[in-house]
């Protein structure tokens, strides 16, 4: 049935339909030509029937290089799809429909396209008859957006990874959470669902001690806006307590108005506990004979007790205010207490010997703890000293080494005089015995000897290698040991003129065992060629070095260990300075260097 009425005519529209497309054209037209953004009709399957001027500022092209083009070849390929599916739903669906894409340019770029199309439609039959578009330039926007989504994406990531819990909270009685980090549930227990779903959960993981100061003062902080920062204990829900520092602020909205509070944990346990030891050392300290002296941070006395005045002769009143170096460090000490100084600085707690004077002039030899003082918010503020006089003890432990070195000295004799010639005999005879047979099988065990005799005689080098012979002698007998146990190895010993034949102490001993730690991690590290050991002397000082020309490394990316803090400890308490330089591929070189007041 046709339109007009007449079986088989031609099916037409009614003269009124088109007079009001007419119209609507032409008001199109006038709002099109004068508007910034592009406006477009297409026919249901997508092909331009008209555009509007603002596409060659939009893109490139006249109206009429658009008109009778499918709109779909000007789509990038990962757009059509959704394309597609918005433009499926403007044929299915009254409502207009907003979509964005990327779009071609006449000179090949892409442009951020953001289009609302809507359908026109018989009003009789709702045929489609065509679909209006209207797009805009939303390029810049879309950069905007990008930035906001890696400026959030980088934020989240710091948030997650930083060692404390990011939190935001509502500004009511509970400060209920209204988002947590990940860290709440490795530090308390808790995961951010479980703070979520339960609004009191921050208050009920305060400790029972700190809960009602602490609800407190967060109401107070929520009501004036006022920023916060807070210590307190929290209980974990495995029960155990922990520490925090809470520094948070308000977040303003419009208009002045407050939204949330904004914040960080940090987990301060291990501070407090040590701020609770230094505490409880500090009463110790009282009840003990020592002498305990504060510094500021650049070494003037806060703190002077009673003991300290009997050690040192001076009274609290005389040492307020001063340098503690000019009190208690004789000018041959300056240097090694500016490197103990410098490691305090870095955070280190220094114990050792050092010899300090008294207001007389007196020297002795003191047992020195120096350490850190921090405040609450974990800032250094001074220097503790607790130091002892240990001449007595000194004296007691010499005797003990003399005694200790004779029967080391017994030791080595008898097994060189007896087990060692008994082994080496043995193994003669077990030579002899493979040379009779002509080859016995017996090359295992003769080896097994040949180690067992070798390691013997090490043995024996160290037992004798204290106070058994002079200083430079003993130094020729450990190059001479270590020459044997890597004969491929060329080790060279250089003693200039001037250098002392005896040391004094206890340092002719703890300087040969610095040489024999530097050669052992030569020959067990370095792959060196050849190796020089120095010993030299002048203005008041001795040295020792030891070169070799090996594969070398980076001192800063090596972790120090047993044997290297061994070394530095040795020379410290001799007074004198320890210095590694090497590089990869290239030499090291250990150097040490001591007082002597003997040399030129």
């Amino acid at each position: 049935m046709s339109l007009t009425g007449e079986p088989g005519a031609p099916r037409t529209r009614r003269p009124g339909v088109k007079q009001r497309l007419h119209e609507s054209d032409e008001l199109y037209r006038l709002l099109a030509e004068h508007s910034t953004d592009m406006i477009s009709k297409h026919t249901p399957e997508g092909v331009y029937t008209y555009a509007s001027s603002a596409c060659r500022s939009l893109l490139g092209y006249d109206p009429e290089e658009l008109v009778g083009r499918d709109a779909y070849e000007f789509f990038h390929p990962d757009d059509v799809a959704e394309v597609s599916r918005t433009h499926s739903t403007i044929l299915e669906l009254p409502d207009t429909q907003t979509v964005g894409y990327r779009i071609r340019r006449k000179d090949g770029s892409y442009t951020w396209f953001e289009t609302t199309s809507r359908v026109v439609r018989d009003p009789e039959t709702d045929e489609v008859l065509e679909i209006i578009a209207v797009s805009r330039d939303v390029t810049e926007r879309k950069k905007v957006e990008a930035r906001l989504r890696e400026a959030e994406t980088r934020y989240r990531t710091l948030v997650e990874q930083i060692p404390a819990i990011t939190y935001v909270a509502a500004l009511d009685e509970v400060s209920s959470t209204i988002y947590v980090s990940p860290q709440a549930e490795e530090m308390l227990g808790a995961s951010p669902e479980e703070w979520l779903a339960e609004p009191e959960l921050f208050a009920n993981l305060l400790h029972p001690e700190d809960r009602e100061h602490v609800l407190s003062e967060r109401v107070r902080a929520n009501r004036t806006g006022a920023p916060l920062k807070l210590e307190y204990r929290l209980t974990t829900w495995a029960r155990r307590v922990v520490w925090v520092r809470d520094e948070s602020a308000v977040v303003w909205g419009g208009a002045g108005r407050p939204l949330f509070r904004q914040g960080v944990l940090l987990d301060i346990s291990d501070r407090k506990e040590a701020e609770e030891q230094v505490l409880f050392q500090a009463h110790l300290l009282e009840q003990v004979q020592a002498a305990v002296i504060a510094t500021d941070l650049r070494g003037r006395v806060t703190h002077w007790n009673e003991y300290a005045e009997r050690l040192y002769g001076w009274s609290r009143e005389e040492t307020l205010g001063r340098d503690i170096r000019e009190l208690t460090v004789s000018p041959d000490q300056i240097p090694r207490a500016k490197e103990i100084l410098r490691r305090i600085h870095a955070g280190e707690t220094w114990e050792g010997e050092f010899v300090v004077r008294r207001r007389d002039g007196s020297r002795f030899l003191a047992h020195v703890t120096d350490s850190l003082i921090r405040d609450a918010e974990g800032r250094a503020v001074g220097i503790v000293g607790v130091s002892t006089d240990v001449t007595v003890r000194k004296r007691l432990e010499e005797g003990l080494r003399e005694i200790r070195e004779a029967e080391r000295r017994r030791i080595a004799r008898d097994l060189h005089d007896v087990v060692l010639q008994d082994l080496a005999g043995a193994l003669q005879g077990m030579q002899a015995a493979q040379v009779e047979s002509a080859g016995s099988g017996l090359e295992q065990e003769i080896a097994a000897l040949r180690r067992a005799v070798g390691s013997l005689r090490n043995a024996i080098y160290d037992l004798r290698l204290e106070k058994e012979q002079p200083f430079v002698r003993a130094v020729e007998s450990l190059v001479e040991l270590n020459r044997q146990l890597t004969p491929e190895r060329e080790i060279l010993l250089t003693v200039r003129d001037g250098f002392p034949s005896e040391l004094p102490g206890a340092a002719d001993v703890e300087l040969l065992r610095v040489l024999q730690e530097a050669l052992v991690n030569v020959r067990r590290h370095s792959c060196a060629r050849c190796v020089e050991v120095v010993l030299s002397a002048g203005h008041r000082r001795v040295r020792a070095e030891v070169a070799d020309d090996g594969v070398g490394f980076d001192p800063a990316s090596v972790r120090e260990g047993v044997g290297l803090s061994g070394m530095r400890e040795r020379v410290l308490a001799l007074g004198g300075r320890l210095e590694i330089v090497s590089t990869p591929d290239q030499r090291t070189s250990v150097k040490v260097e001591m007082p002597f007041p003997g040399s030129p």
